[in-house]
């Protein structure tokens, strides 16, 4: 079966770095840098948070509630168990949680993370590990408002990149500098027989102290 896919997002991005300005800075507004950083902190940032928002929207088990230091565990473990009870594969699930979520964690008398993480794994975002889930700290600002926790398997995300395309253009015509211009067409897919790897919580109400 050949599955196909429309992909919705293409997005693009020019700016100018004037040569006096770079000469000035010393070279701090360099347009390879100034490129490297728009990829970093916009192209990459936008990209994660539409697909943590798409595999948020097609979660197959969504439930809400306010989660504490005092509950974090219970609520860690008993999304795992959903995954168990749907027949998820258990090798290679992921927890994916904010900073403050992590705080939380961090802060349980019933939580005894594994953190002697592979140099691997560490290259892939993952920075502890817990009841076999992979832990992941995601910034507030790439996660859906409201977010708890998410427990998910790799297999549930299809993100295909169509075309990515990065370009610095040496004084041209009408620019005493560079001009750096790039374009990026991707979208995310949750496919519907793979929903029921997704267990998402929403967080109802401010966690306590």
């Amino acid at each position: 079966m050949c599955l196909s896919f429309v992909l919705k997002k293409d997005r693009s991005f020019t700016f100018a770095i004037d040569k006096l300005d770079s000469d000035e800075t010393a070279q701090q507004l360099a347009a390879a840098s100034a490129l490297a950083r728009q990829v970093r902190e916009k192209v990459v940032s936008e990209v994660d948070s539409y697909t943590y928002s798409v595999m948020c929207q097609h979660a197959g088990h969504k439930v809400s509630g306010t989660i504490t230091e005092n509950n974090i565990y219970k609520v860690i473990i008993e999304a795992n168990n959903v995954l168990d009870n749907a027949e998820v594969p258990e090798t290679g699930r992921c927890l994916v949680v904010s900073p403050d979520i992590y705080v939380l964690m961090k802060k349980s008398k019933d939580i005894v993370m594994e953190t002697d993480i592979a140099n691997e794994l560490r290259l892939k975002g993952v920075i502890a590990m817990i009841d076999g889930l992979s832990v992941m700290k995601i910034p507030a600002a790439r996660l859906p408002e409201n977010f708890g926790i998410m427990v998910a398997h790799p297999c549930v995300c299809v993100s295909p990149t169509k075309l990515e395309d990065y370009k610095i253009h040496v004084d041209p015509p009408g620019i005493s500098g560079s001009l750096v211009e790039g374009r990026i067409v991707y979208d995310s897919y949750v496919l519907d027989d793979k929903t029921k790897a997704i267990y998402y919580m929403e967080q109802s109400a401010a966690a306590e102290s």
